[in-house]
């Protein structure tokens, strides 16, 4: 069965990608997936907005970034958005190696930061994704961080309670959040996250 979106529409795969992602020695990456990012995905709030992801060639750096590069392997390359719904950034990943990306110029931390802003000023819960095409899939709620290397404190502070989508995420995220302790649990496990 096809993926849909939260409208019940079929996904569009991106065109021309390659079926087997380049070896870059990730251990998440299978030689035998197909590609599995959308064309586009309804992310936001409401209904009316549409998030835009296409595939472009890249080169990938060691420090976390990309460049567009002609002779690259191809990625799936989505938005990133600040609190005030400004273009901040572009996220990259292999279509078979969903679990390692890259930003184009490293300037945002994660995807969904406005949702991060409206649950701690409201303080609700928030849905925590591991991985930025699960995020996309998930229709753009929630959050998903794209950068460890930084302190979190300050987007999740005020946010009573995280949902993260698997147990190392929810690791992680606890052992990342220093001044404040939310409550974090799990939602759902992902596929080879079971104990």
């Amino acid at each position: 069965m096809a993926r849909q979106n939260r409208l019940g529409r079929p996904l569009r795969l991106t065109a021309g990608v390659p079926k087997k992602p380049p070896g870059n020695g990730n251990s998440d990456c299978a030689d035998d997936t197909a590609p599995s990012a959308p064309l586009h995905s309804d992310v936001g709030s409401g209904p009316k907005q549409t998030t835009m992801i296409g595939s472009k060639r890249i080169s990938t750096r060691r420090d976390g970034t990309y460049e567009p590069n002609p002779q690259g392997e191809y990625a799936v390359i989505a938005p990133v958005h600040d609190r005030e719904r400004e273009l901040a950034d572009l996220v990259a990943w292999f279509p078979g190696c969903p679990g390692t990306w890259w930003l184009r110029h490293g300037d945002e931390p994660l995807l969904g930061a406005r949702a991060l802003a409206v649950s701690a000023y409201f303080g609700d819960k928030i849905e925590l994704y591991a991985r930025p095409e699960a995020w996309f899939l998930g229709g753009g709620r929630g959050a998903c961080v794209l950068r460890w290397d930084i302190g979190l404190d300050e987007f999740f502070a005020g946010i009573p309670s995280v949902l993260c989508d698997g147990t190392e995420l929810e690791r992680r995220l606890q052992s990342t959040l220093r001044q404040w302790e939310p409550e974090i649990s799990v939602i759902r496990q992902e596929v080879g996250d079971a104990v």
